[in-house]
């Protein structure tokens, strides 16, 4: 394949959904040329099937594919079968990038390295060079099937927290426990801080389990980084755990003396790192 630039398609497959980025023409790192806009799209995993046709729809075909995949090798051959009925066996390069000890500017502080998920992995590399983390730690709590709250600073990726995500936690509660309500999700809206019928402790409960873990490791990151972080968010669930732990980030930063803390959405950040190092790849 030729290098310099490339009809491009970006894949970070999750264990509930397959998001996709397509670019019909992205440029080598360094080019002077910002990336026009992709074209995004989602498919659940029963929707793969779907792929080929949907890649109908883009008038070049894609030679270059970079993903990753943490939903198993069966999600990747199905990926593949697609492409292959697509472009042609031999007609693309596939690459599915796995964590590493360094990847571009970006250190992994886990002691085994292969432990952590790929997808959170390239998040922290397309977090790392967003403005607002450039110098000041930065933390993003993604709220997906489970909820991940990762820290970067100084190009090096500190750790982070796994919990299980809302439904998951919700779910495990209905299930295991008799006669307890499913949970009415509302987003623009408080938890009660004192429950007065069974459904609106389970959600507050939730909510605060989750807004919890958040506060914790903002205030370990305060401690070692001598610094506020930014906070970025992402993931589908973020909606309904917004408005509570934005109040208590509030109060956290009249108790420090901070003017705010900030807390900026950050969309697709595994495709954002999945760009980051597509473009360098084709500088090669």
């Amino acid at each position: 394949m030729a290098k310099g630039s490339a009809a491009v398609l970006l894949i970070d497959a999750g264990n509930t959904r397959v998001k996709f980025a397509y670019y019909e023409r992205l440029s080598a790192a360094g080019a002077e040329e910002a990336p026009a806009a992709p074209v995004r799209f989602i498919l659940t995993h029963a929707e793969i099937e779907g792929l080929a046709a949907k890649l109908k729809q883009f008038a070049t075909k894609p030679s270059l594919v970079i993903g990753v995949n943490v939903s198993g090798p069966l999600s990747a051959a199905r990926i593949r079968e697609q492409l292959d009925a697509h472009c042609g066996e031999q007609a693309y390069e596939i690459h599915w990038l796995a964590s590493e000890p360094q990847l571009l500017h970006l250190r992994n502080a886990y002691a085994e390295y292969q432990q952590l998920g790929s997808d959170r992995w390239l998040a922290m590399l397309g977090l790392s060079v967003h403005e607002a983390a450039q110098k000041r730690p930065a933390m993003l709590i993604s709220f997906g099937t489970a909820t991940t709250i990762d820290t970067v600073f100084q190009d090096q990726f500190l750790g982070g927290l796994i919990l299980p995500g809302l439904q998951l936690m919700s779910d495990s509660l209905v299930s295991g426990t008799a006669q307890l309500p499913a949970i009415q999700w509302a987003t623009s809206s408080y938890p009660p801080a004192f429950p007065s019928s069974t459904a609106e402790a389970l959600l507050s409960g939730i909510t605060a389990a989750q807004v919890g873990a958040v506060l914790r490791q903002w205030l370990h990151v305060l401690k070692h980084c001598q610094q506020a972080p930014v906070v970025f968010y992402a993931g589908g669930a973020a909606d309904y755990v917004l408005p509570e732990l934005s109040r208590l980030l509030a109060e956290q930063a009249q108790l420090h003396g901070f003017d705010t803390i900030e807390l900026l959405p950050f969309e697709d950040p595994a495709l954002a790192g999945l760009l980051l190092y597509a473009q360098y790849y084709l500088a090669q």
